[in-house]
């Protein structure tokens, strides 16, 4: 359900990709290629120190403190059975029991390298947990990423895990879990590999496709990859499999080329093809072209486009800033066909529309993420014009405002406010604008401590009646939240799945796993400093 006017630039996601993208970022976090001077102190029960080789060898109960640059968030400390210190080639080798914490998370292993000149690290027999990016559903409350995996290391840039699982599920047998036989994330640019990924959920294997997917983080949802290799349903498409083609570059490419493809049961083959050019972060140039796409008018009914084709050029004018604000500029021209055989609120004539369409628009939003949840205040303003061969143009300015806050100890409620200024005339539902002053009322109800009731509707104005609403019950299971919806328009149902913490609006669980146990000891002993450390704490395998 639409809360502004369209966004026809970049839409962001938190899918499976982001959880594996911050999990492996956090194990970069301590260690990079920057050759910058490194402080190493040591301790253990017996040290042998060569003065002339600038070599020191520890046993038992060794400790090694290192901080990278004078930096903070570049330190780490390294428990271990046994260690070598190599200070003149900057080299740390350590076996037995290994255990190294940094200010994100810990990881386990059998057996470390370090090489302080290159900032590379190899652990063999890896698991570990990280505290992932503050929760913003819950304020307080940071979700935490599991691994396992037969290596995990890094290389230039890189981190990468062998044979790994990534999960947020503290259980020894986690609730669900991303499986891959090897993942290598860059740090840089957010591009994320991984080859031959598959999902477990409550003990059941779902396959991905085949070979190397490669993703970028935090980028266009639009250009992500589909992973699992299994059919799916919807009531346009009936049976269908989706499947990506990428012809050219990677995420995180200048250029790049790929088709989005849906195998479908009632209407072929259908999909959209797209290829961009982004010399840099703040601007792109793309050329599209699709058969049956699936886009959403102003109400949020169905509309399917061929584009023939379209180019398109969006500019982020607000690069630098630090989240909390944006303004983007989009450019179009190209020839649409609509096809409107699935609109639900009423019967349209002629079924199909088409024209040649150059569209400008100017988006300025403050507090999305605050919108998207529902808390604090947010606002916004969107202008875009239209033209259409013959003459014909229609511009449209939306203008929004909004809060949302506790309104009891298990309600919390917000409300937006749209507006649109129109002007002229459009042969295209997608750019017409259904309800021109709403207001959009919402309401989550915590039922008790797993069940839970959330409550949207669009009210116009205009005509003083409610225009469409969604009901959504939830159930929390750990660290999953499942989801059943109803909405009035067309009486959808769906179902689906949030991730708590990172999706949706449920807050991470809270942990008590022997790893998390580990993390608070070690990370303790890290802000002690170089000062010699607690003993090593006697940890169980549980993961």
């Amino acid at each position: 359900m639409p809360t502004s006017c369209r966004d026809t630039t970049k839409t962001m996601a938190v899918r499976q990709a982001a959880l594996v993208g911050a999990v492996l970022a956090c194990c970069l976090a301590a260690c990079s290629a920057r050759q910058d001077p490194a402080v190493v102190t040591f301790d253990a029960d017996e040290v042998v120190y060569d003065m002339g080789r600038q070599v020191a060898e520890l046993h038992g109960n060794v400790r090694i403190y290192v901080c990278i640059g004078g930096e903070p968030q570049r330190r780490a400390v390294i428990h271990a059975q046994a260690a070598k210190v190599d200070l003149k080639e900057n080299n740390i080798g350590a076996s037995g029991g290994i255990s190294v914490a940094t200010e994100d998370g810990v990881l386990q292993g059998d057996s470390f390298q370090y090489n302080g000149h290159s900032g590379q690290y190899r652990l063999t027999g890896a698991r570990g947990v990280v505290s992932l990016s503050r929760s913003p559903t819950s304020g307080k409350t940071a979700a935490r990423g599991y691994l396992t995996g037969r290596q995990i290391g890094s290389e230039q840039d890189f981190v990468y895990l062998i044979r790994g699982r990534i999960t947020t599920c503290d259980k020894a047998k986690p609730h669900y879990a991303l499986l891959a036989d090897k993942i290598r994330y860059r740090s840089r640019t957010g591009k994320l590999e991984v080859w031959n990924p598959r999902v477990r959920i409550y003990g059941v294997t779902i396959p991905g496709y085949p070979g190397r997917i490669a993703f970028k983080v935090g980028g266009p949802a639009a250009e992500q990859p589909h992973v699992l290799a299994i059919p799916r349903y919807s009531s346009l498409d009936k049976l269908y499999l989706p499947y990506d083609v990428r012809l050219a570059g990677d995420p995180d490419d200048e250029f790049r080329s790929v088709m989005k493809l849906r195998i479908s049961q009632q209407l072929g083959i259908r999909g959209r093809w797209e290829t961009t050019y982004e010399p840099a972060g703040d601007w792109q140039l793309s050329l599209l072209m699709s058969r049956l796409e699936s886009a959403y008018d102003d109400f949020g009914d169905l509309v399917l486009l061929d584009r023939q084709p379209e180019l398109r050029v969006v500019r982020d004018l607000l690069p630098e800033d630090d989240g909390e604000r944006s303004l983007t500029a989009t450019a179009a021209l190209g020839r649409l066909t609509e096809d409107l055989r699935e609109v639900k609120r009423f019967v349209p004539s002629p079924l199909r529309v088409s024209a040649d369409r150059a569209m400008l628009q100017l988006r300025y939003q403050v507090h999305a993420t605050q919108q998207e949840l529902g808390a604090g205040h947010w606002y916004g303003i969107c202008w875009q014009g239209v033209l259409y061969d013959g003459g014909r143009h229609y511009r449209d300015v939306c203008v929004w405002l909004g809060a949302g806050t506790r309104l009891a100890g298990s309600i919390t409620g917000s409300l937006t406010a749209v507006h649109h200024f129109t002007g002229g005339d459009t042969p295209f539902l997608l750019d017409t604008v259904d309800i021109r002053s709403e207001l959009q009322p919402r309401l989550d109800l915590q039922l008790s401590r797993n069940w839970s009731l959330a409550a949207l509707a669009r009210y116009d104005l205009d005509r003083g009646e409610a225009r469409d609403y969604e009901l959504t019950l939830s159930r929390r299971v750990h660290c999953l939240t499942w989801r059943l919806g109803y909405r009035k328009m067309g009486h959808g149902i769906s179902l689906g799945v949030d991730i708590n913490g990172l999706t949706g609006r449920t807050a991470a669980q809270r942990t008590a796993s022997a790893l998390d146990r580990l993390m608070e000891t070690m990370q303790a002993d890290l802000a002690a400093g170089p000062a010699a450390g607690t003993a090593k704490p006697a940890v169980d395998d549980e993961h």
